[in-house]
């Protein structure tokens, strides 16, 4: 048995360093781009009412980003040597690409990124 669940997410990623401004805004205390706790909460309270997720992604430091997660899906039967499918924008990424321009940030793409979580326990 597999003791990592995969998963597609779909959403807008911003650097950690816009993430910080992000954060500063929101909450008026200076955060720099290693205070990923800050980060997380400050920003995951913004996109929780537009059921959206705040995590970070990357496959390493150098890729380190965190993503506005609209859409998720589990792989049931993911296998390495095929692509991703790629979700598609619609209506809620409209309005979130709304609350990203509201709240001032305006650097970020629309991304579709793979995700393996392990499992910790049986």
């Amino acid at each position: 048995m597999d003791s990592v669940k995969h998963f597609r997410w779909g959403g807008f990623v911003i650097s950690l360093e816009t993430a910080a401004d992000w954060t500063t805004r929101i909450t008026g205390l200076a955060t720099n781009a290693r205070q990923y706790g800050a980060m997380q909460k400050a920003i995951r309270a913004k996109v929780h009412p537009f059921k959206a997720e705040f995590r970070l992604v990357g496959d390493s430091q150098e890729e380190l980003a965190y993503m506005v997660i609209m859409q998720a899906e589990r792989l049931e039967h993911y296998k390495r040597d095929i692509p991703v499918a790629q979700f598609e924008e619609g209506e809620r990424e409209a309005i979130a690409r709304s609350l990203l321009e509201r709240e001032g940030v305006t650097d970020y793409v629309f991304k579709t990124v793979h995700r393996g979580i392990a499992k910790l326990y049986d």
